[in-house]
């Protein structure tokens, strides 16, 4: 039924979030329901990924019922383990969190002690651009959070050289504190962030969908 309601426009899609969030209980978590909107395959349904967009956009508009707690369990289980063989994440993802940080700021620590090194860890790149881009978007745009070095530390040991570098370049605030990490490497350790990393067997992106937008997010804590 979800696709249906989806496809039928915004309006649609709007009285039936309202509804879920009344009913007591209701036939779908909140959480659940921001998944499924994620994972759906509108060209199996027929129907344009703006539809799809637009609704997974009524669900971030509604902050009372959608709170941090809510889209942060709803992104993790989006994130999966980062571990080989899951399915990748969808290509949408990394919209929905830029568009979620700059509503609820206080998710910017778990966007980056859990979102991005998950991201990392499934080597998106492999298998999305979409998702790669919205990382560099958001790493530039907490480029200057206090928790940025632990993530550039755990970034020096998962990404290939050629994408590191592409960060490097994308976001140029990154390179003195990846420049200052090097510095206190011990020689093992500086071998290890410089071991290549082993390559997982490639796993289709889960849905399609447009590139990461929806503006950029709230600038980073001090």
């Amino acid at each position: 039924r979800l696709p249906r309601v989806v496809a039928a426009g915004p309006d649609a899609f709007r009285e039936l979030a309202a509804r879920m969030c009344r009913v007591r209980p209701p036939p779908l978590s909140r959480a659940a329901l921001l998944g499924a909107l994620h994972r759906m395959d509108h060209e199996a349904h027929g129907m344009k990924i703006k539809r799809v967009n637009d609704a997974i956009k009524e669900c971030l508009d509604r902050r009372q019922d959608f709170t941090p707690d809510v889209l942060a369990q709803a992104i993790e289980g989006l994130c999966g383990r980062g571990v080989p063989g899951e399915p990748a994440p969808p290509r949408q993802l990394m919209r929905t969190v830029i568009i979620s940080l700059r509503a609820h700021p206080e998710l910017k620590r778990f966007a980056l002690k859990t979102v991005l090194p998950r991201l990392a860890r499934a080597r998106v790149w492999e298998t999305s651009s979409d998702l790669w881009e919205g990382m560099v978007l958001c790493i530039k745009q907490l480029a200057e959070h206090r928790d940025m070095p632990a993530l550039l530390s755990e970034l020096l040991r998962l990404l290939p050289a050629a994408r590191l570098a592409a960060l490097i370049k994308a976001v140029s605030r990154v390179e003195e504190p990846l420049a200052r990490l090097l510095r206190g490497l011990s020689d093992a350790e500086m071998d290890a962030a410089l071991a290549p990393v082993p390559v997982a067997a490639p796993v289709l992106a889960a849905g399609t969908g447009a590139a990461a937008e929806g503006g950029a997010a709230a600038p980073a804590e001090e």
